[in-house]
C-alpha cells in the first residue's frame, strides 16, 4: 500500500512540475534592490501527496464525502514592497494561492496572506500601523468535526483580521516608553462553525530598554476582551485576561541567539461553568550555529488564546519545536524537524458535534533544499504526523511528502 501511494506521489509530482517549471524559468523581471527601496516578486508551486489529508479513519472520512490518501497542488505568488522616504517606511507583504485537490475537491479553496508595516517618525516618537489578513481553508486537524455527516462539515474558509497601532517614544537606544491597542476578528464561512467566530480587543503598554551589548528588554502590561458574538450565553460568551510580561532577546557571541518572554496572565471566563486561568506563558528561542554549515534551533511556548476552530472558550496550548539545518555544499541544504504541541480546550462544548478536551499532535520531518542558482530552487520534504486525543474520535496518523519549486524574479 505505501508503494503505490510512493507512486501515486510521484506522478503527481511529477506531473504538476511539468506544468508550472516552464512558465518559470521563462519569467524575466529584475528586482527593485537599494537600502530604501525593494521590490521583490516571486512564484512558488508546492505538490503534496497525503495519506490521510481527512484527519480521520476511514469511516469517518467516508461519512463526510471525502478520500483518505490525495494529492494537492498549490501554485502560488509573493510580493514583498519595501519603501523608506524620509521619516516614513512602509512594508507590504502578499502571499496569494490556490490549492487544488486531485480526490477531495471540495476542500479546493484560495489561500491568501497579506500584512503590512507603516510607520512614520515624529519627532522623537514613531507611529505604526500594522495591519495583517488570512484567509485559507480549515486544517481538518484543527477543526472540530460536527455530529451531521456530509460534506457541508469539513468545507470551511476561515479568516482572520489583525489591526493593530503603536507608538514607541524615545531614543532607539536606551529606556523607550510604548503603548498599543489591538482589534483581531477571526471569522468562518461554514454557518454552522459560526458560534466559534471571535471579536478580541487589546491594549497595554510599558517600558522597553536596548543596547547594543547587553540585548533588548521590555516590561509591560496587556489587556484582553474577547467575546464570541454568536455563541449562545450558556457556553459563555467570551473572557477578559490581563499579563504582566517581560521579554528579553540577545545576541550571545558570534554564534548564538536568544529571545523569549515570561509572562503572568490572570484570566476570567464569562461562563458560569468554564474553569478561569492563573498561571504564567512563556516562549523562548534558541539559535546556535556551531559552524558555518550547520544551524541548530530550539523553542519551547505555552500560551492562551481564543478558539476559532473548536467550540471551546478559550486553548491553553504548549509548543516544543527543534530543527537542524546543515549545508551539504553550497548548493544542497538538508533540514531535520520535530514538534510536540500538546493542548487543553477549556469551556469546550458539543455544540458541534464530538466533545474535545485535551490532544497532542506530534510530528517529524525533513527536507531537502536544492538551489540551481540564486533564484531558482528546489525542495523535497517528507514527514509524519500524529494526533492522540485520549483514543477518541479525533485520533489519526498520517505520512506526506512533496516537492515544492520556488522562483524569485
Amino acid at each position: 500500500m505505501i508503494a503505490k501511494g510512493s507512486c501515486r506521489l510521484m506522478h503527481g509530482l511529477l506531473a504538476g512540475a511539468s506544468l508550472v517549471l516552464p512558465a518559470l524559468a521563462h519569467a524575466q523581471t529584475a528586482p527593485t534592490t537599494s537600502p530604501d527601496r525593494v521590490t521583490q516578486l516571486s512564484f512558488s508551486f508546492d505538490a503534496r501527496y497525503d495519506t490521510n489529508i481527512a484527519r480521520a479513519n476511514a469511516a469517518q472520512a467516508a461519512s463526510r464525502g471525502l478520500a483518505l490518501a490525495d494529492q494537492r497542488f498549490t501554485p502560488s505568488a509573493q510580493l514583498t514592497i519595501t519603501r523608506s522616504p524620509g521619516p516614513t517606511h512602509l512594508t507590504v507583504t502578499a502571499d496569494v494561492g490556490y490549492a487544488f485537490h486531485r480526490n477531495n475537491t471540495l476542500l479546493n479553496r484560495e489561500r491568501l496572506a497579506f500584512g503590512g508595516d507603516l510607520g512614520i517618525d515624529v519627532g522623537p516618537c514613531t507611529f505604526s500601523v500594522l495591519p495583517r489578513y488570512q484567509r485559507r481553508q480549515s486544517d481538518l486537524a484543527e477543526i472540530q468535526p460536527t455530529d451531521t455527516p456530509g460534506a457541508n462539515s469539513v468545507r470551511n474558509t476561515e479568516a482572520t483580521q489583525d489591526y493593530e497601532g503603536r507608538v514607541a517614544c524615545g531614543s532607539k537606544i536606551g529606556i523607550r516608553p510604548y503603548g498599543n491597542i489591538e482589534r483581531v476578528i477571526g471569522d468562518n464561512a461554514n454557518i454552522r462553525r459560526q458560534v466559534s467566530n471571535y471579536r478580541t480587543t487589546r491594549y497595554g503598554g510599558g517600558i522597553s530598554y536596548s543596547n547594543p551589548n547587553l540585548g533588548d528588554f521590555s516590561l509591560g502590561y496587556v489587556r484582553d476582551q474577547t467575546r464570541y458574538p454568536l455563541r449562545p450565553s450558556v457556553f459563555g460568551r467570551g473572557f477578559e485576561s490581563e499579563t504582566y510580561l517581560f521579554n528579553a532577546s540577545r545576541q550571545i557571541g558570534a554564534n548564538l541567539t536568544a529571545s523569549g518572554n515570561v509572562g503572568y496572565v490572570r484570566l476570567a471566563p464569562s461562563g458560569l461553568n468554564v474553569q478561569g486561568f492563573n498561571g504564567f506563558s512563556w516562549k523562548a528561542d534558541i539559535v546556535l550555529t556551531p559552524t558555518p554549515d550547520l544551524q541548530l534551533s530550539a523553542s519551547i511556548e505555552r500560551n492562551v488564546q481564543p478558539s476559532l476552530n473548536v467550540d471551546a472558550l478559550y486553548v491553553v496550548g504548549r509548543n516544543y519545536e527543534g530543527a537542524a539545518s546543515y549545508a551539504i555544499n553550497d548548493r544542497m541544504t538538508l533540514k531535520l524537524s520535530g514538534l510536540v504541541q500538546p493542548r487543553n480546550y477549556r469551556g469546550s462544548g458539543t455544540s458541534l458535534g464530538q466533545l474535545l478536551v485535551n490532544d497532542v499532535r506530534q510530528s517529524i520531518g525533513g527536507e531537502l533544499t536544492f538551489r540551481t542558482s540564486s533564484r531558482l530552487s528546489f525542495a523535497l520534504n517528507t514527514g509524519y504526523q500524529r494526533r492522540n486525543a485520549d483514543g477518541t474520535f479525533f485520533d489519526y496518523s498520517a505520512v506526506f511528502g512533496g516537492l515544492t519549486a520556488h522562483l524569485t524574479l
